[in-house]
Parts: C-alpha cells; sequence; structure tokens
C-alpha cells in the first residue's frame, strides 16, 4: 500500500511533465498558444502603467484578469511573450496540484489517478486557458459546503463566478441543501455571503485597478455577441440542416474572438443560442424538486449533470470548457468510479476528450478550411466533432438513469 501511495503522490508531476512537453510542441503549441497572447496584453499593460483605467476592448471578468497579472512575474527576467508563457503555465501547474490536493481531501489519494487520465486526455490546452481558476474555487466551495462551513463555501463560489459565470449554476442546488438540512435563516446567510462576495471583490478590482463600470459591462456583454461556435453541437445541427434542407454547405466567420457560423445560417436569432441552457437547466432542476426526497444530500452527480447540460445545449463549446465538468468527476466515490457502469463512463470522456483534442489543435487548421471550401459534410473531422458532442449527450444520459435509481 505504502509503494502504491507514494507511486500515485508523483503522478500529478509525471502528469504536467507530460502536459507541458507536448504543449512545446508545434502540433500542439501553434494553436492553443494564441489566447495567451491576449492574456499577456492584458497583463502587459497593468505591468506598465500598475492600473487598468484605460484599458478598453476587456471582455474577461476580474477574476481571470488576477490571474493572468499573476504571471507577470517572469516580466522580471524578460518581459516577453515567450518568457509570460512559461509564466502563465507555472501559474497553472500550481492550479492542478493544488486541485489535486483537494480531490484526495474530498474523494481520497486513489482518485488522483482518474484525474491525470482526464487531464491527459483533454491535452496541454488545459495550461494555456484559465478554466483551472474557476474549477478550482468551485472545487474549494464543495469541499468546504460537504465540510458544513457554508460561508466560506458560498465565498468561493462567488470567487468562481468572478473568474467565469457560470459556476451561479450551481447557487440552486446548494441553496436548496442548506434549506433542507438546516433552515431558512442559514439559507439566506449563504445567500447574501455569495452576493457580498461578488460584490465585495468587484469593489476591491474596481478601487484597485481603477477599472471603469463601463469596461465591466462590456465584458458581461461581450461574449453574448459572440456567433454560433463551430465547434458546438448546434452548429452541428445546423451544419446538416443546411444541406439537407437547402442543400447548401454552411459559411463560417472569425468573430469576436471565435470562429462560427455565418448569421444568416443561425434559423433563430442570436439571443435563443444565448440562453438556450436556460430551459434545459430549469427542467432538469424542476425534475430535482420533484425527487427531492432523494436528493438531500449533496452528490457531486448533480453539479456534474447541471454544468454538463450546460454545456450541451450552449452556443459556444470550447475544448477547455469541458473542464469544468470533468475535473468534478474525481470527486466522486472511488468504489462507484471502479463500478462497471462508471468503467464505461470513464471509457466515454476520454474518447470524447482524445477526439476534441484530435479536432482542436491537431487538426483544426483543416477542420476550418473544410467549412471555408464547403467540404463539410464529406470532411471526417465534421463527423468526429458530431460524435464527440453525441459522447457528452449520452454520458448526461447514462449518469442521468443512474440518479434515477436510488443506489446508495
Amino acid at each position: 500500500m505504502l509503494v502504491k501511495k507514494s507511486w500515485i503522490l508523483y503522478l500529478p508531476f509525471l502528469t504536467l511533465g507530460i502536459l507541458i512537453f507536448q504543449s512545446t510542441l508545434p502540433l500542439w503549441f501553434g494553436h492553443i498558444s494564441t489566447d495567451t497572447y491576449v492574456y499577456y496584453n492584458r497583463a502587459s499593460y497593468f505591468f506598465n502603467n500598475l492600473n487598468l483605467a484605460d484599458f478598453e476592448g476587456n471582455e474577461h471578468l476580474p477574476g481571470a484578469i488576477i490571474y493572468f497579472i499573476l504571471a507577470t512575474p517572469a516580466f522580471f527576467f524578460k518581459s516577453t511573450w515567450e518568457s509570460y508563457v512559461w509564466g502563465f503555465i507555472t501559474v497553472n501547474s500550481i492550479a492542478t496540484l493544488i486541485i489535486d490536493f483537494f480531490i484526495a481531501k474530498i474523494a481520497g489519494l486513489k482518485n488522483i489517478l482518474f484525474l491525470s487520465l482526464i487531464l491527459l486526455s483533454v491535452g496541454p490546452i488545459s495550461l494555456f486557458r484559465f478554466d483551472l481558476l474557476v474549477v478550482l474555487l468551485t472545487i474549494i466551495s464543495f469541499y468546504f459546503f460537504i465540510k458544513e462551513k457554508n460561508l466560506k463555501s458560498a465565498f468561493f463560489l462567488g470567487s468562481a463566478t468572478l473568474v467565469k459565470i457560470y459556476p451561479v449554476i450551481f447557487l440552486p442546488y446548494l441553496l436548496y441543501l442548506i434549506y433542507k438540512k438546516q433552515n431558512i435563516l442559514e439559507t439566506l446567510k449563504f445567500f447574501s455571503t455569495y452576493i457580498l462576495s461578488l460584490v465585495g471583490l468587484l469593489w476591491l478590482y474596481v478601487l484597485f485597478f481603477q477599472v471603469s463600470m463601463e469596461n465591466i459591462l462590456f465584458s458581461l456583454t461581450f461574449h453574448t455577441l459572440k456567433p454560433v461556435h463551430t465547434e458546438s453541437l448546434w452548429t452541428t445541427i445546423l451544419t446538416i440542416y443546411s444541406y439537407l434542407v437547402n442543400n447548401t454547405y454552411p459559411e463560417i466567420v472569425s468573430a469576436w474572438g471565435i470562429n462560427g457560423l455565418a448569421e444568416k445560417y443561425w434559423l433563430l436569432p442570436l439571443w435563443f443560442y444565448n440562453y438556450a441552457w436556460v430551459l434545459p437547466v430549469g427542467l432538469f432542476y424542476i425534475w430535482l424538486l420533484k425527487n427531492r426526497k432523494k436528493f438531500e444530500n449533496f452528490d457531486i452527480r448533480i453539479p456534474i449533470l447541471i454544468v454538463l447540460l450546460f454545456l450541451i445545449f450552449s452556443k459556444v463549446l470550447s475544448h477547455q470548457y469541458l473542464l469544468w465538468f470533468l475535473l468534478l468527476i474525481p470527486l466522486l466515490n472511488y468504489k462507484r468510479l471502479m463500478s462497471r457502469a462508471w468503467i464505461v463512463n470513464i471509457f466515454l470522456i476520454l474518447l470524447t476528450n482524445l477526439l476534441h483534442q484530435y479536432i482542436y489543435p491537431l487538426n483544426y487548421t483543416q477542420f476550418l478550411n473544410d467549412y471555408y471550401n464547403h467540404n463539410v459534410l464529406s470532411s471526417y473531422l465534421f463527423w468526429l466533432n458530431a460524435l464527440s458532442n453525441l459522447i457528452l449527450v449520452i454520458i448526461f444520459w447514462r449518469i442521468f438513469r443512474e440518479i434515477k435509481i436510488k443506489d446508495d
């Protein structure tokens, strides 16, 4: 047992070593490094001005900006984008190790194995984006929630929401559990702490970085202007529809930081795709309420299903977004993960990650060219992307079917 434990303790470092090595190879680095130019510009601007007062066109939330700035100590050695990339990889590597720590605290040391498998299947993109931060803060929030330290849990959930907005979808679930197990007063305390953490941290951000509220509001509206993303399930459906019904291949555009379908192929207005996730997530919550006697204790499968449902119906489905639900999976009980049903689930999870990674970044140029050159349906990459999205639906259904049965 001691040998096994010592082997597992080395596993996070081995995993990071493999990912960092992959990230240096042109096959990966060329595409996954593009977003770090944006992060570098924000961090460099602050490093040169010691504020963000006049920085315009910022689409990132306060928590993300602070994370970008954390990599700027690399500037003391050399103030270049290349040095910043290594600083950013370092910050993300530290975040990964902290996630390993909390997974071991919550679910046990053995579950680090599942985290490593997931990270390796996702590939080095996790080290070049800031999604690890929001997942880390969410996991810390769940850790304190499990420990019944509600105010700390609410604070970290609020902090996570200031990095990316999506953790707010977990709030109704946590509020319901507190109400059922404690009382309305404790529920109000949790909600108030969540709101105060948002407002308080936002106020400190505005004060310290001298950011205008107009800048912050722009960052909130920026993502609603993005087109329907090429890798999303919506684009898969709209592409097939366009060919079968109109006998035309859709065109794509590069706008608002992503590649997506041209507006004339959307069928419905953009606001529909922005908020299409609200209905399925809302219906899932209604189903939970109807079956509330089975779900009066915290079950990590519920947040997994909530965020997975959100992603399936989201208009943007970048590969790194899958980390939002993937890194919650190692929080499951080890015996459950080793069950026959979850071995199948893990296989499907690894498969969809490998398919996503194969498309982006390994063959992304060809994937885009197939759209631009109107060879979409004859492209195996299009169908691999369609398959990877279908697998996400299958994973959701398998986990949902499992929780319908009282098996605990």
